[in-house]
């Protein structure tokens, strides 16, 4: 019982970070832009201020910026030397955009639950106490499946526009 228990917290618990890797993806292809002196220390600043940022506020930016009407990027009015700008946005429907945004919120609330709270609230040297988190980890995994799968879709495509982009 504990060990089934182990695997199946390891496989949601591998599966939220998965997620929460492509959120930090996404954000951080959600746009940039400055001079080529410093668009490479700028980039390396905000990559690691993203990878310091908690999944909930991932999700947060990511409908901040990836998620939302495209913005425009003012250049300096003097250039001095070529000035950079890039962005990703990502057009869904006002439908799309709210199913989307409320399951990655339940999957960071589900996430939180399992990190700080099952976990610890679970004995496990009592096998009932291994069976109590089975059923729920599973439905957590099931409703985490339909917004995996897309998200991994949206990275790969985000990538590949990056690598062609470069």
């Amino acid at each position: 019982a504990r060990d089934e228990a182990f695997r199946k917290i390891g496989r949601n618990v591998v599966n939220f970070q998965r997620m929460e890797a492509m959120l930090k993806l996404l954000v951080k292809l959600s746009g940039i832009s400055g001079s080529a002196s410093e668009l490479e220390a700028k980039a390396r600043k905000w990559h690691e201020s993203v990878d310091r940022t908690s999944m909930g506020n991932l999700v947060k930016s990511l409908f901040e910026s990836v998620f939302a009407e495209p913005r425009a990027v003012e250049s300096p009015e003097e250039v001095q030397e070529p000035w950079f700008s890039y962005s990703l946005v990502i057009e869904l429907d006002d439908s799309e955009n709210a199913q989307l945004k409320e399951a990655l919120e339940l999957i960071v609330m589900e996430r939180n639950v399992l990190v700080h709270q099952m976990l610890a609230n679970t004995d496990f040297q009592s096998v009932e106490s291994c069976h109590q988190p089975g059923k729920l980890l599973d439905q957590h995994r099931e409703r985490a499946i339909p917004t995996y799968r897309p998200l991994l879709a949206l990275v790969k495509s985000a990538a590949h526009a990056r690598k062609q982009m470069a």
